[in-house]
């Protein structure tokens, strides 16, 4: 019986609610439910919809609640013309499988640069660094944040040439 009720409630969850992420967090004075009336029918232009209750999240995160699953598949329409907007507001069903996957490879590459920046050649590599200069400072813009290379790609050059050149030096 208990597990019947929890799996209802996941299911009404997921109908009503939405997570919106992106959005400047609300001051102390400003109440969630306002800045998500606002958000639906400011940023989304969709008027008469009402929320049940609205409650933002530890990092930023809105989340909005529906009256009815009607009012949420409405603003999940509205929500494509988003995609074309510079800013970085999105709702959680944009991201596709395609872009699931990249989120996975990135965090593979980040996991892979942190492991090599282990031992006694990440701290080789750490001085050389040190020595050299940031690479997102004084270089040509490159990279794709416009702020020169990334520093993943940076680490990676070094690193491949760190270990058979860097052990003589740490002995001298």
């Amino acid at each position: 019986m208990q597990a019947k009720l929890i799996e209802e409630r996941t299911r009404r969850d997921r109908e009503l609610n939405l997570k919106v992420r992106g959005l400047p967090p609300p001051t102390p004075t400003q109440d969630p439910l306002t800045v998500g009336n606002s958000f639906i029918t400011d940023t989304l232009g969709i008027p008469n919809i009402t929320l049940e209750r609205a409650w933002v999240c530890y990092d930023s995160t809105l989340f909005i609640r529906f009256k009815t699953a009607f009012d949420r598949l409405r603003a999940l329409r509205a929500k494509r013309v988003l995609f074309s907007r510079p800013d970085k507001i999105f709702l959680d069903e944009d991201l596709t499988k395609t872009q699931v996957g990249e989120l996975k490879h990135s965090r593979e590459q980040v996991k892979q640069v942190n492991g090599r920046l282990s031992g006694i050649s990440g701290l080789l590599l750490e001085t050389l660094l040190l020595l050299v200069g940031s690479p997102a400072k004084g270089l040509p813009n490159d990279g794709p944040s416009g702020r020169g290379v990334r520093p993943e790609a940076y680490l990676s050059v070094a690193g491949m040439g760190m270990v058979p050149f860097g052990l003589p030096l740490a002995l001298c």
